[in-house]
C-alpha cells in the first residue's frame, strides 16, 4: 500500500457508477486532482492511486473500497498483458491476490504465467480459477487456448464446449472449436461453427477473415470477397483481410484493384517480405517491370527465401540478364537455382516461327507505334486514353478477340523469350486491362513457345504448365481452358476466352502438330 496521502471524494453519477464499477465517491488523491480535470475520462492509475490511498485509511470503510481495489487491480492487469509487460502484471496480481485472493487471481496468475512462456503453472492456475467458480466460463475458454497452443486438441475442445454451455452467449469458444475443425481438415464443421459465431455476434472481423480464407480455399471467390469485405466494414485497417482481398482481386481478374490494396499495404509495412513479394509479383503481370523487380530484391533480401529470390529472377530476365544470372547462382535451394537456370537458358531462345502476321499493315517495332496505327471500333476508346494518358490503373471486363491478332503479332516481333515475355504482357494490358485477356494472352504466348520449343503441340503437356499460370490471372479461364480436352470447341463467339478453349479443344482433336501454327490460329480467329 501507499503511504498516507490527502484524498478528495469525486462524486459518481449512479448510472455511471453502476456502468464503470465505481464507488459513488471516489477517492483521489489531492496530487491528481489537475489531471482529472484536464480529462474527459478518469485514468486508470489515478483510480487506483485513490483506492490504494483509502485502503490505507483504518476505518470501516476499508472492506468497501477494497473490493474495488481488487477490480481495478485487475483491470490494470488486463492493461499490461496486451502491452507485453507480464512482469509488472505479475507483481500487480500478487498484490491484489495479498488483498483478496479468489478466482479471479488464479486467473489473471494463469493468463501472465502464459505470457512468461511458464505453460505448467499457467495450467494449473487455469484449472484452480475454474475450480473455485465453476461458472467462470473465461477460465474455461483461456484454458482450451493454453491446451490448443500445446497440440492438446481434444482437451482444448472440451475446455471450449465447457466455456460455451456455461456462457451461451460467449461466441469466442466457437471459433475456436471451428479453428480446431479447420486445423483438423473439417471445413464444413468449421464454417458451421463460425456462422454460429456470427449469430450471436456479427461483428467478429477475424471470422469473417477465416471465412473468406476458406472460400478462397474452395474457390469460390465471389462470397470470399464478401467474407473479406464484411470484415474491412467492421475493421477498414484490417491487414490480413485487405492482404487476402488483394489475392481474392486477382483470381477474380482484378489485378488492379489487388495492386491498389498491396500498395497500400506496403505503405504501412514497408519491410514486410511477403507484401513485398505480392507486390513484386503482379507488377511484373500489369508489365511494371522495374517496379516488380524493386520490390522483388527488396522481399528476397529481407527474407532469403529462394522462391522469392526465383521470382524475382523471373522479373530481372526481362529486365536485367547479367544480374539475373548472379541472384540465381546465389539461390541456396538447389532445386529453386537448377529452375532459375533453366528459365534463364530458356528466356534467350530464339523466336522462330512459319507463318507471319502483318509485315506491313500494322508497325510493330514498339508498344506505341502499335497503339498509333490500329483501329478498332470495339477498343477506340481505350486506344486512345492509353495514348493519351498512358495506361490507367483500373480493371476492364474486356473478353474479346478483337485485336487478338495484333497482339500475337506483336509478341512473335520478339528476338527471344524474355522479349517475347515482355511484350505479351505489355501489349495485354495496354489493349485490355483485363485479368481474363492477360489470361488469354498468355495461352498464346505459351502455346507459340511450347510449338517453337518441341516443334509439335502436346494439349495435355501445354495444359499441365500452363493452368496454374493463368489461376493467377483469372481462376475461371483457368478452370475452363482444364477442361478444354473434355468439350468440342465453341465457334462463332466474338470473345477471347472462347477462342483460346476452341483452339486448344481444336489442338487436341484435330491437329496436335499444327505445322503452321500462326495459320491455324488465324483460321480459328475467322471462325469467331
Amino acid at each position: 500500500m501507499s503511504e498516507y496521502r490527502a484524498i478528495v471524494y469525486l462524486p459518481i453519477k449512479p448510472e455511471i457508477a453502476k456502468k464503470l464499477n465505481l464507488p459513488l465517491k471516489l477517492p483521489i488523491r489531492v496530487e491528481d486532482l489537475p489531471i482529472v480535470a484536464d480529462r474527459d475520462r478518469i485514468p486508470l492509475d489515478v483510480i487506483i492511486r485513490g483506492l490504494e490511498a483509502q485502503c490505507d485509511v483504518k476505518d470501516e470503510s476499508r472492506e468497501y473500497y477494497l473490493t474495488y481495489l481488487v477490480f481495478f487491480y485487475y483491470e490494470k492487469v488486463k492493461e499490461l498483458v496486451s502491452r507485453g509487460d507480464y512482469e509488472e502484471a505479475l507483481d500487480l496480481v500478487e498484490r491484489a491476490g495479498k488483498l483478496l485472493k479468489d478466482y479471479r487471481y488464479h486467473f489473471y496468475r494463469g493468463i501472465v504465467m502464459k505470457g512468461l512462456g511458464r505453460t505448467g503453472e499457467a495450467e494449473v492456475e487455469l484449472k484452480l480459477s475454474h475450480s473455485e467458480n465453476p461458472k467462470f466460463a473465461l477460465a474455461h475458454y483461456e484454458l482450451g487456448r493454453l491446451q490448443m497452443e500445446e497440440g492438446e486438441l481434444d482437451e482444448a475442445r472440451k475446455s471450449f464446449e465447457r466455456a460455451f454451455e456455461i456462457d451461451e452467449t460467449f461466441p469466442l469458444p466457437l471459433v475456436k472449436i471451428g479453428d480446431i475443425e479447420l486445423s483438423l481438415g473439417n471445413l464444413e464443421r468449421a464454417m458451421e461453427m463460425y456462422e454460429k459465431a456470427l449469430e450471436l455476434d456479427p461483428n467478429l472481423p477475424d471470422v469473417y477473415n477465416r471465412l473468406g480464407v476458406m472460400n478462397n480455399e474452395l474457390q469460390k471467390f465471389e462470397v470470399a470477397k464478401k467474407m473479406f469485405e464484411k470484415a474491412l466494414e467492421i475493421s477498414p485497417d484490417y491487414p490480413d483481410a485487405l492482404y487476402n482481398l488483394s489475392y481474392t482481386y486477382v483470381r477474380l481478374g482484378k489485378p488492379f484493384k489487388a495492386l491498389r490494396i498491396l500498395m497500400d499495404l506496403e505503405k504501412r509495412f514497408p519491410e514486410d517480405p511477403k507484401i513485398l513479394n505480392e507486390l513484386g509479383v503482379l507488377f511484373r503481370e500489369v508489365g511494371l517491370f522495374e517496379d516488380s523487380a524493386e520490390r522483388l530484391r527488396k522481399a528476397y533480401e529481407i527474407s532469403g527465401e529462394s522462391w522469392v529470390g526465383f521470382n524475382y529472377v523471373r522479373t530481372l530476365s526481362m529486365v536485367d540478364r547479367d544480374e539475373a544470372l548472379r541472384v540465381a547462382d546465389d539461390l541456396k535451394d538447389p532445386e529453386m537455382r537448377e529452375k532459375a537456370l533453366k528459365l534463364l537458358d530458356l528466356s534467350t531462345t530464339p523466336v522462330r516461327m512459319e507463318g507471319t502476321l502483318y509485315t506491313d499493315e500494322v508497325c510493330l517495332e514498339n508498344l506505341e507505334c502499335v497503339l498509333k496505327t490500329v483501329e478498332s471500333e470495339e477498343l477506340s476508346e481505350r486506344l486512345e486514353e492509353v495514348l493519351e494518358n498512358g495506361i490507367p490503373m483500373e480493371d476492364t471486363d474486356l473478353d474479346t478477340t478483337e485485336l487478338l491478332d495484333v497482339a500475337v503479332a506483336y509478341f512473335l516481333r520478339s528476338r527471344d523469350f524474355a522479349e517475347m515475355e515482355r511484350r505479351s504482357v505489355e501489349i495485354g494490358v495496354a489493349l485490355y486491362g483485363s485479368g481474363v485477356m492477360l489470361g488469354v494472352i498468355r495461352v498464346l504466348l505459351r502455346l507459340f513457345q511450347f510449338k517453337m520449343v518441341e516443334g509439335y503441340v502436346d494439349v495435355h503437356r501445354l495444359l499441365d504448365d500452363v493452368v496454374p499460370e493463368i489461376q493467377d490471372l483469372d481462376w475461371k479461364l483457368a478452370l475452363r481452358i482444364s477442361r478444354a480436352t473434355e468439350r468440342p470447341p465453341i465457334f462463332g463467339s466474338r470473345k477471347g476466352s472462347d477462342l483460346v478453349v476452341a483452339l486448344l479443344s481444336n489442338l487436341h482433336g484435330e491437329s496436335e502438330e499444327a505445322d503452321d501454327l500462326v495459320r491455324f490460329f488465324t483460321d480459328m480467329l475467322k471462325q469467331g
